[in-house]
């Protein structure tokens, strides 16, 4: 379903304005409970390899990155493979992770490649709702469902530059309070599942994320043509834009039609925005969020080829 900001209560059309203006939300796409990310994923799966004509037998490694996986365990993959018939012989990955996601796929899936000889790798990566609720206002207004499929072939050497950071001093930041074995007393069952802490996180991106930010663009070698970046909110993208002294225009959202998808934030922003592109750009893939954390890649494109969008 998609959810227009302008249906949900705020307690005043001031108030709508300003989270309009500061979180960039005009509308976001919810599976209101009743699909899951495995269910969004297969389908995106399926759609992916149908368009590439890519039989299930020839993948060597499938990784699935969510938070929100439908059991804890097995994870996410072990269900892909048996849905859409992956070899036995095919790798398997689940990585729990949030905003980062995506780049720790692509390092995952960069690993497999160069010392495991993986010709062909599949990426799923997004989350549901489920964590969300009318209860947390906060969340509930910005965050939006997507999951991206993302094939990648191996073609020879490939120049790449990671800039990864983590922080578990921040981990309460963003945290799930009541999930997996450490969860909230009985007593407090009405508390939200999702924390989100905005000082925490404002105060992260500050003294943090600028500063892994100069150090990833001190280690680059060529100019970059385009920047894509996790979208927490549209005022932290442009503060760090402003910051960075980036052309705006060279850093492209989605948050405005989508909201912040977490993980599925730069794919999603890459398809909606592939117009833009062209082979061999030069691009920064850069992320922040869960854990806290940090990452960031600046690559070469290679064709790309994007296959259909599906609404549920």
């Amino acid at each position: 379903d998609i959810i227009s900001s302008d249906d949900l209560e705020f307690s005043s059309e001031i108030e709508k304005s300003v989270f309009k203006r500061k979180m960039g939300v005009h509308q976001r796409r919810s599976s209101n409970g009743k699909l899951t990310a495995k269910d969004l994923g297969a389908s995106a799966l399926k759609n992916l390899l149908n368009g590439l004509q890519w039989a299930p037998n020839d993948i060597d490694v499938l990784i699935s990155i969510t938070q929100t996986p439908d059991y804890t365990v097995p994870g996410n993959s072990y269900l892909y493979q048996k849905g859409i018939g992956l070899s036995k012989n095919c790798q398997l990955v689940d990585l729990n992770y949030g905003c980062t996601g995506f780049i720790q796929g692509l390092l995952a899936a960069y690993s497999y490649g160069e010392f495991l000889n993986a010709s062909k790798i599949l990426m799923v990566v997004g989350d549901t709702d489920i964590l969300t609720s009318e209860s947390q206002p906060e969340s509930y207004k910005l965050m939006g469902d997507t999951v991206c499929a993302i094939a990648l072939e191996r073609t020879g050497a490939t120049d790449v530059i990671f800039k990864i950071a983590q922080d578990g001093e921040y981990y309460e930041a963003i945290c799930s309070l009541k999930s997996a074995s450490r969860s909230i007393s009985n007593q407090e069952e009405t508390r939200p599942q999702v924390h989100m802490n905005g000082e925490s996180i404002q105060s992260y991106i500050t003294n943090f994320v600028l500063k892994y930010l100069v150090e990833f663009e001190s280690s680059l070698t060529l100019p970059n043509d385009w920047i894509f970046m996790h979208q927490p909110n549209l005022m932290f993208h442009q503060y760090i834009v402003k910051k960075m002294k980036w052309d705006k225009e060279k850093c492209p959202t989605v948050i405005e039609n989508f909201g912040n998808v977490s993980s599925a934030m730069i794919p999603l922003t890459i398809q909606k925005n592939q117009f833009l592109l062209q082979e061999n750009n030069i691009v920064s893939l850069i992320s922040f969020g869960v854990g806290l954390s940090f990452a960031a890649v600046q690559m070469s494109l290679s064709p790309l080829v994007y296959s259909s969008e599906i609404e549920c």
